[in-house]
């Protein structure tokens, strides 16, 4: 599960903890709107709400003309989303790449760094590799 998707849901409740959103009166007006139900979906089942869509809309991510999924999306659809959206402006795909790596890092553990050097930590266990098996014969 997700802790950027946790930190939005959260935030708009009495008495939540510090969040990512703090400060984001937009994320916390729309976060405190959800109903109960859909707190218990995605607590559940890892279900993303349209509340978080709404915000991606509302916060300029994405544009307010174009369709939104309308909850019941998965964690992985949702990447998809924000990863071939077509943005239109710079901002809009920094902050949607932002999120996207966010959910990503949350999912996998792995430290900020490792996405900018994801290529070379590739190449270089594949060295590793070719050592080990060179050193065992």
């Amino acid at each position: 599960m997700s802790k950027f998707l946790d930190d939005f849901i959260s935030v708009g409740q009495k008495g939540s903890p510090w969040s990512r959103f703090d400060g984001d009166m937009k994320a916390v007006e729309i976060s405190a709107r959800m109903s109960k139900n859909q707190r218990r979906m995605f607590k559940r089942y890892g279900t993303v709400p349209a509340d978080f869509y709404i915000w991606l809309r509302e916060s300029g991510i994405i544009r307010k003309d174009k369709p939104i999924p309308q909850g019941c999306s998965t964690t992985e659809q949702l990447l998809d989303f924000l990863r071939w959206y077509p943005y239109e402006t710079d901002q809009a795909r920094s902050d949607g790449e932002y999120i996207f790596r966010q959910i990503i890092q949350d999912g996998t553990g792995l430290p900020n760094s490792a996405f900018g050097l994801g290529d070379h930590m590739l190449d270089e266990s594949k060295c590793i590799i070719k050592r080990r098996a060179i050193s065992n014969t």
